[in-house]
């Protein structure tokens, strides 16, 4: 990275190494020494410490990887990072109810690079994908809470400004690489929904993945006049199914995790331009062609909410084999959830005790890259579970230190996570499953100290 100066390079680097090494921990308990913790506060707060410069040297290794001959999903998603305060930070905006005046934070809206492999059989779990890092970011601080008087218009312009998120990030992402051997597919939830990120997806030279939010009109594009002819999710449930399989669905509040049977069809369009889209002055452009696949579940007297996704795709479907391709790919979206989650319960991003945003968001950007550190290593575990130990991402001694402490052999990548789970409390019983993050980042705490102790103990 270039940060103007020398120094501050080699800071930036120590403190990330702390990161690595001390994952989950606070400033004060990176570093042993009190002058490296006031020189940490320091850089944190210097103007040259952006998130986008601090993390240049890993988006550059992303954007080479991409760049590679394959299929590459581009997973999107925002969350909101709070800190209740009773006094306000610099640098914060509002979360939450807009009129809490404790609850500070921000929100943000992150694209992480995963290489797709395509299924080589029917499968209704999320498919293993390799992990790359992440490929753009932004903080997106809320506007004031509204007032009475807020007009139609201001209140459009507001609600405007984070719907661009998306928009945004497809500017920053940019033009994707133009040999027909490579595909970037942006995987987006209902959030995405928006004609003008699809048009600008499509512009840049990438695909999509995007859940329907919108019951938008279907055109006939080769009608004289413009008439309606249906609608997104009228249309897709009237077509017949293709096919149909069994999807693994996660736990989430208030519902415990399942498996449920679904039917898949597919629908190919074109969405109904909106009188905006082709902005003020410009005439209206056409509708944009798409496929709509449903994955839906039969209705019954067992689940109280059946599942029904509604998928848009820019891609030309027409088999079962194909609709079952476009729904694993969402599925894989829910690994940046799971990235924000590590976020905010491993590394503790929300208990992090920095006075000022611009401190808060220099250090969530290095924590960022870190993360993808111990998300590849659950995503090989599950992709490459019988790889040499070696090839998981630790170092030798790391390996030797955490195959002394349990007393067992470590012979490939998933005996290295199940390791590292023990030594952070997961039990490893059969119903277990693999660790979570938190049994993850303790357990790379707890290696740390050993690995401490033992290079002590050498000299």
């Amino acid at each position: 990275m270039d940060l103007g100066d020398r120094r501050r390079n080699q800071r930036a680097v120590r403190i990330a190494q702390g990161m690595a090494s001390r994952s989950g921990k606070s400033i004060p308990k990176l570093f042993d020494r009190r002058a490296d913790v006031k020189a940490a506060y320091t850089f944190m707060s210097r103007k040259e410490a952006t998130p986008e410069r601090l993390q240049t040297p890993h988006r550059n290794h992303v954007r080479a990887a991409l760049g590679q001959a394959g299929t590459f999903l581009l997973l999107e998603d925002s969350s909101e990072f709070i800190w209740s305060r009773h006094q306000e930070t610099p640098g914060l905006g509002r979360t939450g109810d807009l009129r809490s005046p404790v609850r500070q934070g921000f929100t943000l809206h992150t694209t992480l690079a995963v290489k797709w492999q395509k299924p080589h059989q029917q499968s209704g779990q999320r498919l293993p994908v390799q992990v790359l890092g992440i490929l753009d970011q932004e903080y997106y601080l809320r506007q004031p809470a509204p007032t009475a008087s807020e007009s139609d218009a201001e209140r459009r312009q507001r609600e405007n400004k984070e719907s661009a998120l998306w928009t945004r990030a497809t500017e920053r992402i940019g033009k994707g690489p133009d040999d027909q051997d490579v595909r970037w597919v942006r995987v987006c939830d209902r959030g995405a929904d928006i004609e003008v990120f699809m048009r600008g997806v499509i512009a840049q030279g990438q695909g999509f993945v995007v859940r329907a939010a919108q019951n938008r009109r279907l055109l006939d594009p080769n009608a004289r006049t413009r008439e309606c002819i249906g609608h997104v999710f009228e249309a897709a449930r009237a077509a017949s199914p293709l096919g149909s399989y069994t999807i693994d669905l996660r736990g989430r509040k208030g519902q415990k995790a399942r498996a449920a049977h679904v039917e898949v069809s597919v629908v190919r369009a074109y969405l109904w331009p909106t009188p905006m889209a082709g902005g003020q002055g410009k005439p209206r452009q056409e509708g944009i062609r798409v496929s709509i696949v449903r994955v839906a579940e039969k209705p019954s007297d067992d689940v109280k909410e059946p599942l029904e996704w509604m998928l848009l795709t820019d891609a030309d479907i027409e088999t079962f084999e194909e609709a079952h391709e476009v729904a694993l790919q969402y599925q894989a979206r829910w690994l940046v959830e799971e990235f924000h989650k590590g976020l905010k319960t491993g590394l503790g991003a929300e208990r992090l005790q920095l006075e000022a945003g611009q401190r808060l968001k220099a250090m969530i950007s290095m924590m960022s890259v870190v993360a993808t550190r111990l998300l590849a290593l659950r995503e090989d575990s599950r992709e490459r579970p019988n790889d040499p130990a070696q090839s998981a991402g630790l170092s030798a001694v790391e390996l030797q230190v955490l195959s002394k402490v349990l007393k067992r052999q470590l012979k490939t990548v998933q005996d290295v996570i199940l390791a590292l789970g023990r030594l952070g409390g997961h039990m490893n019983r059969k119903s277990d499953g693999l660790p979570g993050w938190q049994a993850l980042w303790e357990g790379m705490n707890m290696l740390q100290v050993y690995v401490e102790g033992y290079k002590l103990a050498r000299t």
